[in-house]
């Protein structure tokens, strides 16, 4: 099966004995075929530095054709070519069916194929995650929206749309002269995915924004207001949730990176935002301005 390399960095797919494998554990089906999750001890073989090496004790996914003992190879070939990552071939020693080795592109708590490879992330076990943190806001409108949009998620960068306890904001302030926006300490924090450990983890301790809207109080127009908010692309992956303030009973948006873009002194948008380093609030300027003037301006 193995062809002349032409590139560097193209996969070999390489004859594999089975004893190679260690750890194997089932994970799931797909159509008549098994798929296992295992180690293989010598690993694949990988380009780098200018040579090739293997990377040892690599984890991959055994797929165990069905009634493939005395396969031909018009068959193994359209195996191969209809499945994805396919970088060996074995054979169990027992069954003598033959075996797709795959790179890890299966989940191993669900047995589904991962939506993204690289991040070993896939939107089934993110949903099964979702049922078990969700926390009830006590309106059934808003817990509605919440799941609407959690469900949206399609990538691991997305950022996990969240009811988020009141409580949970420390070391609130105001936002300069803005009475509508507070900085605030979340204590627990956004959810992240951590790649390395393939799993959500908080970003504790998360500096964010309130943002009281007018009518807040109406479920109906708040969330109407926060729609728009998501609908802009300035605003896209940095609203983290919905809080509710339990002695005016109004509702909040949380922020993410909304002092970016707003003045810290006076609450206003800023007029260019291209980085901090040009951060320029047309406001705070005029003020400097007119409280200077008396200084700059001659004694005639």
């Amino acid at each position: 099966m193995r062809s002349k390399i032409d590139f560097v960095d193209e996969t070999q797919i390489e004859w594999i004995p089975c004893e190679q494998f260690f750890n194997i554990k089932g994970i799931g089906q797909k159509g008549r075929d098994a798929i296992y999750s295992a180690i293989w001890e010598d690993g694949p073989l990988d380009y780098s530095q200018g040579r090739w090496k293997r990377q040892s004790n690599c984890r991959v996914c055994l797929k165990h054709l069905y009634d493939s003992q005395d396969i031909s190879n018009e068959r193994l070939n359209n195996e191969v070519n209809l499945e994805r990552g396919v970088i060996g071939i074995s054979q169990d020693p027992f069954t003598n069916n033959h075996i797709l080795v795959l790179q890890n592109i299966y989940c191993e708590e669900c047995g589904k194929q991962y939506d993204s490879i690289p991040d070993e992330w896939c939107m089934p076990c993110l949903i099964n995650f979702l049922k078990k943190i969700s926390i009830s806001s006590g309106n059934e409108e808003i817990d509605n929206f919440i799941q609407e949009l959690q469900l949206k998620i399609n990538s691991c960068i997305d950022v996990i749309f969240e009811w988020i306890p009141y409580y949970q904001f420390n070391e609130i302030e105001r936002l300069g002269e803005n009475e509508y926006e507070y900085t605030a300490i979340w204590r627990d924090g956004p959810w992240d995915y951590d790649g390395d450990k393939n799993q959500y983890i908080r970003d504790q301790n998360k500096e964010v924004v309130l943002k009281y809207l007018n009518d807040s109080q109406d479920t109906k127009k708040f969330l109407d207001k926060v729609k728009e908010y998501l609908q802009n692309d300035l605003y896209e992956n940095e609203i983290y949730g919905i809080s509710q303030n339990p002695d005016t009973n109004d509702y909040i948006m949380v922020h993410c990176q909304y002092l970016d873009i707003y003045c810290e002194k006076c609450g206003k948008e800023y007029i260019n935002k291209i980085g901090a380093k040009n951060e320029w609030c047309k406001m705070c300027q005029t003020n400097i301005l007119e409280n200077n003037f008396p200084n700059w301006t001659s004694s005639n």
